[in-house]
Parts: C-alpha cells; structure tokens; sequence
C-alpha cells in the first residue's frame, strides 16, 4: 500500500471511524443541566440575539476570529503542497513534522495555562499570535537547499499555536453572554466556519492564476506566503 491512493483511503477511513467512536463515548459523558442552562434553553431566541447584540466585546471577538481564520486558511493549505513539489519532501518527511508540531503543543500547554492564569489571556495569545506569525516568514525564504529549517518551524509553530488556541478559547469563554452561551458559540462557529471555507478558495483562485504564467513556482509561493502571516498581524489590531 506505500505511497497508494488505498494507503490514503484506509487512513482516512481510520480517522472517520475512531472519530465516530469518540462521538459515541461522548454521548456517555453525564453532564447535569444546570439551573443558568435551564433557563437559557426557556428563553426566546430573540431575546438571546439582543442579548449577542448588546455585548461588543464578543461581537469583536467574532470578527477578529474571521479576520484570523481568513488569514490562516487563504494560503495555509497550500503549505503542505509546497513542502510536496517545491521541496520534494515525502509523505513520511511531512507527516513527521506533524507530529512534532503536536508535541510541541502538548508539551508546552500546561506551562501557557499558567502564564495565563498569572498574566490574562489576552496578553499570552497576543505574544503567541506575533511570535508565531513572525516565524512564518520564513515560508518565503525556504528551497530545497534549507528545508531543514522545517523541523524549527514546526515545534515553534506547535508551541505558538497551543498557547493561542488555550488563550483564545478561554477568553471566548469569560466573554460569550452568560444569557445566550448557546447561541454565542453557534454564532461565533458559524460565522467563522464560513470564513474559512471561503478563504482557501480566493486562496487557490489567486494561486493558480499566478502560476498560469509561467512564473517560477517557488518564488510564487514565497510572494503569496507574504499574505498569511502579515494579514493575521494585522488581525492583532482589531
């Protein structure tokens, strides 16, 4: 099965199954309804939109969440393409940074929870998010000749990225409308989902346009690679 379409097909199939076997555990979590929920689950739906309406804090928070979710899903996907053409690394080499980026995020969680407890989340995802995008500027330098610098990128990457996820979604957390939980995670996954399954479109569109030329393929990804981390630094501002 190496390097086969039915290689690709079996892993995904393992993944589809072990993910309809952690739904199923799930289902068997007991979780008593508090009183705040009950009352949630009664109130109009109108009522909890005016209640979103009425908290900017979290309206900003949903726009910020486009904003980065945009930035990193416009040409974010095209990394792995990149690493495959350009750089000619293996499935094996990429899934490898994969897993070192995973550990790099669980190692180093716990130690973002405590700065955060001892600093506020909002600070911790600040320096996560600028350090993490300033290092994918180094997209724009890698060629086959350095690509070795992948194996930094990805452990700080993983690092960065776990302290911005945990400061993010705790933030989401004491802000979302104690009168309207529900709905706010609704309206913030839905908005956000949208934007991200938009962007790699536009993403790809632009790709492919530049590339319909003629151009060097390594200098055109190193230009587009540009967007990325520069579009989620500007994000910060928000």
């Amino acid at each position: 099965l190496a390097g086969s379409l039915a290689a690709f097909q079996c892993l995904i199939l393992g993944a589809a199954v072990l993910r309809v076997w952690s739904v199923v555990f799930q289902r068997g979590i007991n979780a008593d309804q508090t009183e705040t929920s009950r009352n949630e689950s009664r109130k109009p739906w109108e009522l909890q939109l005016k209640a979103l309406l009425a908290a900017p804090a979290f309206l900003w928070l949903v726009v910020y969440g486009a904003g980065w979710g945009f930035a990193a899903c416009c040409f974010g996907p095209f990394y792995p393409l990149f690493m495959y053409k350009e750089l000619g690394l293996s499935v094996e080499h990429v899934g490898l940074l994969v897993v070192i980026a995973s550990a790099g995020g669980a190692v180093s969680s716990p130690a973002w929870g405590a700065l955060a407890d001892r600093f506020g989340n909002k600070p911790v995802m600040l320096f996560c998010m600028i350090a993490w995008q300033i290092q994918n500027y180094v997209w724009c330098t890698l060629t086959p000749a350095n690509a070795w610098l992948l194996y930094g990128m990805w452990t700080f990457g993983g690092m960065m990225g776990a302290g911005f996820a945990l400061s993010l979604f705790n933030m989401q957390l004491k802000i979302i409308p104690p009168k309207a939980k529900t709905l706010a995670i609704s309206v913030n996954l839905a908005v956000t989902s949208l934007v991200t399954a938009v962007a790699p479109i536009i993403g790809g569109v632009v790709l492919r346009h530049l590339l319909a030329d003629g151009a060097n393929p390594v200098r055109v990804h190193h230009q587009v690679f540009l967007v990325t981390p520069t579009l989620a630094l500007l994000s910060c501002l928000l």
